[in-house]
C-alpha cells in the first residue's frame, strides 16, 4: 500500500573521486544505490561498505559518516521522509538489488520525473511520490529473507547475559554502538518482535523451566531475578495467563524432588 513521500534530495553521480561527508545524525531517511565502484560508511561508528549492485538504507536519527573515494563510483543517492511502515521496516541495512530490474527501472523514473518537476510543478510531485512508495516496497521485497546479523546476535547475548537485571534498551543500544531507536528498529525489522518482547518471552521460559524442573515459586522467580515471590507470581501470570503455582503442578514440577 503506498503511502506519501517527500523526497528533499536526489541526485545521481559517476565520479572518479568522492569527498568525504563528516559524521552527523540524519534528520531524514537515507538510500543509496550503488551501480559502479564502492562506498565506504560508517553507521553509527561501525564501518559498512556498499558495492556494485547493492543498496544503502539507513533510518532518520542514525549517524552516519562516509570516506572519500578515488576510484570510479556510479551511484544514485537520496533523502526522504514518509513511505509505509510496512516497507521501510522490512529494509535491510545494506542489500542486493541486482535480481530485481524493476527497482533500477523504477529508480531512472525517479530520476527523470525529479528533473522535470522544475518544469511541472505539482503533478510531477505527485507521480515522483508514487515511484518512489513503488521503489520502497520493490526494495522491502528484496530485503526479504534476512538473516540475523552481527547486531542482533549482540542484542540476544546481551539479554541472556542480563536477564535477571532490569534491561533498559539504551544500555544494549550503548553496549553495541547503535543509537536505541535504530537497534530498536533493526532487531523488530530481523527477529518479527521488539526487544522488550524478547525479555520477556526469554525470561518466561526459563521460569516455565524452573517450575517443570520442581523449583518452588520463590525459586523460580529468583532465577529470572524477581527477589519478591508476589510480584513474580503477579509478572508471570500476566504473561503465561496462569499463576505460576498452577503451571508447576500442571507440569508435573510438584512431584518431582530436587
Amino acid at each position: 500500500m503506498s503511502a506519501p513521500v517527500n523526497i528533499s534530495y536526489y541526485r545521481y553521480r559517476s565520479t572518479e573521486f568522492i569527498t568525504d561527508v563528516p559524521e552527523s545524525k540524519l534528520t531524514s531517511a537515507y538510500m543509496v544505490f550503488v551501480i559502479e565502484g564502492s562506498l565506504l560508511y560508517y553507521v553509527n561508528g561501525e564501518p559498512v561498505t556498499v558495492g556494485a549492485g547493492q543498496a544503502l538504507y539507513l533510518p532518520s536519527g542514525v549517524s552516519r559518516r562516509r570516506d572519500e573515494c578515488k576510484s570510479s563510483v556510479k551511484y544514485y543517492s537520496m533523502l526522504f521522509t514518509g513511505g509505509a511502515d510496512e516497507d521501510t521496516d522490512r529494509l535491510r541495512t545494506v542489500f542486493t538489488y541486482t535480481g530485481m530490474p524493476e527497482i533500477m527501472w523504477c529508480v531512472s523514473l525517479i530520476d527523470r520525473s525529479y528533473v522535470a518537476r522544475y518544469y511541472d510543478g505539482n503533478a510531477t510531485e505527485r507521480r515522483i511520490s508514487l515511484l518512489f512508495s513503488l521503489l520502497l516496497n520493490l526494495c522491502a521485497e528484496a530485503s526479504g529473507g534476512e538473516t540475523h546479523n552481527q547486531y542482533v546476535e549482540a542484542i540476544i547475548s546481551y539479554v541472556r547475559e542480563n536477564y535477571k537485571t532490569k534491561i533498559k534498551i539504551s544500555d544494549i543500544a550503548e553496549s553495541i554502538h547503535l543509537n536505541p531507536a535504530y537497534c530498536s528498529t533493526l532487531f523488530r525489522r530481523s527477529t518479527g518482535m521488539t526487544i522488550g518482547q524478547f525479555i520477556t518471552k526469554y525470561r518466561l521460559d526459563i521460569a516455565r523451566e524452573e517450575l517443570g524442573a520442581g523449583s518452588t515459586v520463590r525459586e523460580a522467580g529468583e532465577a529470572v531475578g524477581f527477589t519478591d515471590p508476589y510480584n513474580f507470581s503477579k509478572w508471570f501470570r500476566q504473561n503465561a495467563g496462569m499463576p505460576p503455582s498452577e503451571f508447576r503442578l500442571r507440569s508435573g514440577g510438584s512431584r518431582r524432588k530436587r
